[in-house]
C-alpha cells in the first residue's frame, strides 16, 4: 500500500493544481515514507497552492502547517492560523502546581504534566497539535475564553 500511495501523492503533486486535498495521506507508509513525504509537500508549497490535508496522525504533518481547523462531529471547533494559536497559547511540560492550577488543558506524561496554558506574554513556544486537540475536544470553552484574548481561561 505504501508504494502505491506514494505514486498517488506524487502524481497529485505532479499536476501543480492549484487545489490539492488529501485524506490521511501518510496512512501506510513507514517512517522513511512518512519523512519524505513531508520533505516533498513542503518543496510544493508556495502562495499560490492550497492543500487541504485531513488526518489522525499530526505528528505526521505538524511542521507543514499554517493554518488549523479542528471539526468535530460536523461542527468547527478551532479555525485559526498556527501563528495565532503559538502566540495566544503556550504549550509547557511541567509538575508546578502553580502553572497546573493555570492550565487550560493538563494531559500527564512520563515526563511530568504536558500543559496547555494561556500566553499573555506571547510567548514563542511550538505548538503541540495532540495536546491542543485534546484541550479542544474536553474544554471547549476554555480554548475559546482564551483565543478571544480572555486570559482567566
Amino acid at each position: 500500500m505504501g508504494q502505491k500511495k506514494k505514486v498517488f501523492i506524487s502524481f497529485a503533486l505532479a499536476t501543480n493544481t492549484p487545489y490539492l486535498i488529501m485524506d490521511e495521506p501518510t496512512n501506510g507508509l513507514d517512517i522513511i515514507g512518512k519523512s519524505q513525504f513531508r520533505k516533498i509537500v513542503s518543496s510544493s508549497m508556495t502562495d499560490d497552492k492550497t492543500m487541504i490535508i485531513s488526518t489522525h496522525q499530526v505528528r505526521d504533518i505538524d511542521q507543514l502547517l499554517d493554518h488549523l481547523i479542528i471539526i468535530n462531529e460536523s461542527k468547527v471547533l478551532i479555525h485559526h492560523s498556527i501563528a495565532e494559536l503559538c502566540n495566544k497559547l503556550q504549550c509547557v511540560q511541567s509538575n508546578d502546581p502553580q502553572l497546573l492550577a493555570r492550565a487550560i488543558y493538563a494531559q500527564p506524561s512520563l515526563q511530568g504534566n504536558q500543559l496547555l496554558l494561556p500566553n499573555p506574554e506571547g510567548k514563542d513556544t511550538p505548538l503541540q497539535l495532540e495536546l491542543l486537540f485534546g484541550a479542544v475536544l474536553t474544554q471547549q470553552e476554555k480554548v475559546a475564553a482564551c483565543l478571544r484574548g480572555e486570559q482567566e481561561a
